[in-house]
């Protein structure tokens, strides 16, 4: 008993009449009837009552015909619910956001307003994790530029010095890293993509940071060097909220403080279509919410 036996007894027990079965199922009568037969060999009852030209649904006809119906139905909700699976999932965008967590929420939000319809999954977490997470697409710093494929620069952007006003400092704005070493900072966490390379510029200017305080939040960072807590490393553009009246901001000449935001993403052909309108997006529109 295979599908396609199943499938003509259906469309015969539906007429109830040979010929009107074999046009609706483009075969012939003779092979029709031979698919019947076979059925009712191997059933070894009677699926049909012959009366001269005519034939109905014997006893046992109609307990194969419930369970043939279930079978159908079943396959038909197969169907559905995997075709139901594949849309949420091409519906579903997922990124990893490792910099400029503060502009980028607005540029989900006016995603979200064009295309209330995808879902976008926002992971954070630090650089150690990177490996242990596969999403569709991904936002991150570095401290050289990066040429891949895959990938594009979404900007270059200065790494300032942010002091308290209250700090008793000379009133050059340009400075070199070294003259700090010994003062108090504010940093982002460890593993963070611009803890990693604020770290490394104070190690190329001869010292390891004295972190009094870590703070995930760029406002309570502000909040922190207004309060004259210690100093802190402020990239130029992607944290330009940081700017106060009580906090100096200096440009550091030595070393040339900079990082890069970057964008990646999985091959194209294995981007859904919801992936890759995102990624678009983000290329076309990143620099609109700085």
């Amino acid at each position: 008993m295979n599908f396609n036996q199943l499938n003509v007894f259906l469309c015969t027990a539906k007429y109830e009449h040979f010929t009107k079965a074999s046009n609706e199922l483009l075969i012939s009568q003779p092979s029709l009837s031979r698919i019947i037969k076979e059925l009712e060999s191997e059933l070894e009852v009677p699926l049909f009552t012959r009366y001269k030209k005519k034939i109905t649904l014997s006893e046992y006809g109609k307990v194969l015909l419930k369970h043939t119906n279930n079978i159908f139905s079943e396959l038909n909700d197969i169907k559905s619910e995997i075709s139901d699976m594949r849309n949420d999932t091409q519906k579903n965008v997922s990124l990893s956001l490792y910099s400029a967590s503060t502009p980028f929420q607005k540029l989900i939000a006016s995603f979200n307003k064009k295309y209330p319809n995808i879902h976008l999954k926002i992971i954070q977490y630090g650089m150690s994790e990177k490996e242990e997470y596969e999403t569709d697409l991904s936002l991150y710093s570095t401290i050289i530029p990066i040429h891949k494929e895959n990938n594009i620069q979404l900007l270059e952007e200065e790494i300032l010095l942010a002091l308290p006003i209250s700090m008793n400092y000379k009133s050059e704005k340009i400075v070199d890293l070294s003259d700090f070493k010994n003062k108090e900072f504010i940093c982002l966490q460890k593993k963070k993509d611009l803890r990693e390379i604020t770290d490394y510029y104070c190690a190329l200017s001869g010292f390891s940071p004295n972190v009094v305080l870590e703070s995930d939040s760029p406002s309570t960072i502000k909040q922190f060097i207004s309060l004259g807590l210690g100093i802190s490393f402020v990239p130029s553009i992607t944290w330009k909220d940081v700017k106060d009246s009580k906090i100096k901001l200096l440009h550091i000449q030595s070393p040339k403080c900079k990082r890069y935001i970057n964008l990646s993403w999985k091959k194209n052909s294995y981007l859904s279509k919801a992936s890759l309108l995102f990624k678009d997006f983000v290329i076309n529109n990143f620099n609109n919410y700085l």
